[in-house]
């Protein structure tokens, strides 16, 4: 159990690594603009491989205890990311395209199985949660040797496959410096501020659980941040989102509002320094020429997509064979060179409406599965779902925005924050379905009990 869970750790930190790497078939074709086409392995992957078969084991080995009639039944968020993973193939068969999507959902599934079904045995809530803060601690580590020399410093991809992006914004009007957007291990700074922002969302909901103040601390680090990703959609996204959910705690005896009121105070004063500091920076980002400029490029990309869709609707054309074929179909007289920052019409153009249902339906049974009814329930695990509803509420709004919303970046941790926030544990430690009559009132527990192996159910 001690090796699972040093295991564990290392499939945490495996969430900063986005790596793509592509073993056997099929090739790439000359036009692809892919770095993976065949099938494809990440490195939360190979974390995650000897634990299933550890988990598979001791499930023959040792079968629940629990009556049948306890069990829950089918998982709808495991129902649509299949579903999601089949109309994905069908899309890549038919259109010969890149399979890294493919290949990518079809590991979300084993990962959200993982989180919400055996990892609550292994890893108790404030281990998580020092977990992530020390992987935290790493990517602030290398934001700050990035903020300083004004490079790319410590972006994974760059050290194995391809050129990252050097995201920089204006320091002062005019003739002024360049001040480097942080993007830790991460290829693009938008992908990096989506990434805080899941963590950030859980571990609000996580320090309704475990009091530590190392936590709490990450917890602010991590805002700060997002701050210096200079991402706007995130930026924007964290100022709606955080207070909300903030107001939830408080409505449900969760916080107290003198802790909102201190979290305020900070949050204001860390805005007037930011701006005392590098006003002319926020400013420029936040300009009418660079917002307006954006959101141009950005609407052409998506007006192509609607172009694309009406050529090819069932299976799209292809996953990353947005910008080939839209010069193909003649529907890009504007030599758009993006796909759309807007997920619902890139995944519809490029692998068919059936996915893209799917792939909405994923969000929706998360949606439902934080939210419905449970005849028992404690604290901590009402905290952990509220998190889960913001942090699906985010990717939404993600998906509004950006290219890489459903990218290998974000996804992983993604999935693994919103299965383990979904587990739910009853009276001996054991995840169970609390819509069922006949189980007991749950008792509260210590944020470090971990499950006894062998007796996992649904929930």
């Amino acid at each position: 159990m001690r090796f699972q869970r040093l295991q564990i750790y290392v499939l945490v930190a495996s969430m900063a690594m986005p790596l793509p790497g592509q073993f056997g078939p099929p090739k790439a074709p000359k036009y692809a603009l892919a770095t993976s086409w065949g099938l494809t392995v990440f490195p939360f992957s190979l974390v995650l491989i000897p634990l299933l078969i550890a988990w598979a084991c001791d499930y023959v080995s040792r079968p629940s205890p629990v009556p049948g009639a306890r069990r829950r039944g089918a998982d709808p968020v495991l129902i649509a990311t299949l579903l999601f993973v089949g109309f994905a193939l069908a899309s890549c068969i038919a259109n010969k395209a890149d399979y890294r999507m493919f290949c990518l959902y079809g590991w979300l599934f084993a990962l959200f199985a993982f989180a919400r079904y055996r990892m609550p045995q292994i890893l108790g809530r404030d281990r998580l949660a020092v977990a992530l803060s020390w992987m935290m601690v790493g990517l602030a580590l290398i934001s700050a040797a990035q903020f300083k020399t004004g490079t790319s410093v410590g972006a994974l991809a760059q050290y194995f496959q391809h050129g990252v992006r050097q995201a920089q914004v204006y320091s002062g009007s005019g003739g002024g410096g360049l001040l480097k957007r942080v993007q830790g291990t991460f290829f693009s700074t938008d992908e990096f501020a989506q990434f805080l922002l899941y963590v950030l969302l859980f571990l609000i909901a996580l320090t309704r659980v475990v009091k530590n103040n190392f936590v709490v601390l990450c917890m602010l680090g991590t805002g700060i941040l997002i701050g210096l990703t200079f991402s706007r959609g995130v930026w924007g996204s964290t100022a709606v989102l955080v207070p909300l959910m903030m107001i939830v705690f408080i409505r449900r005896g969760q916080l107290k509002r003198s802790r909102l009121i201190a979290l305020s105070i900070t949050g204001v004063a860390v805005i007037v320094i930011a701006f005392v500091l590098a006003a002319s920076t926020i400013f420029a980002r936040l300009s009418a020429t660079q917002v307006s400029s954006s959101a141009q490029t950005r609407d052409t990309a998506t007006q192509v997509g609607i172009a694309v869709i009406g050529k090819a609707s069932l299976f799209g054309v292809g996953y990353f064979k947005f910008i080939y074929e839209s010069n193909i179909l003649n529907v890009n007289p504007q030599n758009n060179l993006i796909r759309p920052h807007n997920m619902y019409v890139q995944i519809w153009a490029e692998q068919g409406i059936l996915a893209l249902l799917a792939y909405i339906g994923i969000g929706g049974a998360m949606l439902w599965e934080a939210s419905r009814r449970r005849r028992l329930d404690d604290p901590a695990a009402r905290a952990l779902r509220v998190g889960v509803i913001f942090m699906v509420v985010a990717w939404m709004v993600f998906g509004l925005v950006y290219a890489t919303a459903d990218d290998y970046s974000v996804m992983p941790v993604w999935f693994l924050l919103c299965g383990y926030g979904l587990t739910l544990l009853d009276t001996q430690d054991r995840v169970v379905d609390a819509a069922l009559a006949d189980v007991p009132v749950m008792r509260s527990f210590e944020s470090h009990d971990a499950l006894e192996p062998g007796d996992l159910v649904g929930v």
